[in-house]
């Protein structure tokens, strides 16, 4: 076996523990688990340490999502430390802790371990409390890391100043990130205009999903203008906000152009013209 699925059941720390002596013992007998999906469960705080435990004893779990399982800070911050050594996870899904600090304590460490870690290839962090510090946090730690392809930071408190360290981020060369995901933050015009500028220069990102984010005409338009110079983004999300008249004609004229002449995946808009 090497997938073990237990999504949205009812494991709480106990069997948590149970599990990941299992995976430990396994492993040292030579057998191979890639998987580990939790997700949905209350294993808490204990449960966490009992993964981050696993983790640094050593395991060969390529994909850990621990997402809506009510780990705390302490857990996440364990969590941080195990994966800064760790050589065989690729994708982690830590949305939605149980955490109450103000400022970004755990942001810090996981932005501490990006710049340690050389396997991660994705990370979903949403439903953290992140603020724009968070946000800076992360970007500064990622300039020296070459291996994350996907960041997802929905539903976070991030605004301008956390959306522009993360647009100058992508226009860096160190940087290999394909899929941004910033849905249900605040970024508003200003940021929205500071990724339109990455955009432009970024040979990498494939996705970018900014809906939700009390974009108006400004940031909408600057988003349009620099796709015209971008050949390399696929998928576009800006649903939700606040789209006026001159971003209606902006998106309706890269139907007529980009999105006609270049392969372009997924899209969450669509123009319309009533009575010519």
């Amino acid at each position: 076996m090497e997938h073990l699925i237990l999504r949205s059941n009812d494991i709480g720390a106990e069997g948590t523990m149970n599990i990941c002596n299992s995976i430990a013992e396994t492993f040292g007998q030579g057998k191979i688990l890639r998987t580990l999906v939790l997700n949905g469960n209350p294993i808490g705080e204990d449960g966490g340490l009992a993964v981050a435990q696993m983790l640094q004893e050593g395991s060969a779990i390529e994909h850990l999502d621990l997402g809506n399982a009510e780990i705390g800070t302490q857990s996440l911050i364990a969590l941080a430390s195990a994966l800064g050594y760790n050589h065989s996870l690729k994708v982690v899904n830590l949305e939605n802790p149980r955490t109450y600090e103000i400022e970004d304590t755990t942001t810090y460490h996981i932005a501490k371990m990006l710049r340690a870690n050389r396997s991660l290839e994705e990370l979903y962090l949403g439903k953290h409390n992140m603020t724009d510090s968070g946000a800076q946090l992360l970007a500064e730690h990622l300039e020296d890391n070459a291996s994350l392809r996907v960041l997802d930071l929905r539903a976070n408190k991030i605004g301008i100043a956390g959306a522009e360290s993360l647009a100058i981020l992508l226009m860096r060369g160190g940087t290999i990130i394909q899929v941004l995901n910033l849905a249900s933050n605040r970024i508003c015009d200003q940021g929205a205009q500071a990724l339109a500028v990455a955009l432009r220069s970024s040979g990498n990102l494939q996705s970018l999903d900014v809906s939700r984010n009390e974009i108006g005409d400004m940031g909408l338009v600057a988003i349009a203008d620099a796709l015209n110079s971008n050949s390399t983004l696929e998928r576009l999300r800006l649903f939700g906000n606040e789209f006026g008249e001159q971003a209606a004609d902006a998106i309706k004229e890269l139907f007529e152009s980009r999105f006609k002449y270049f392969d372009f995946k997924e899209k969450d808009f669509v123009p319309y013209v009533v009575d010519g």
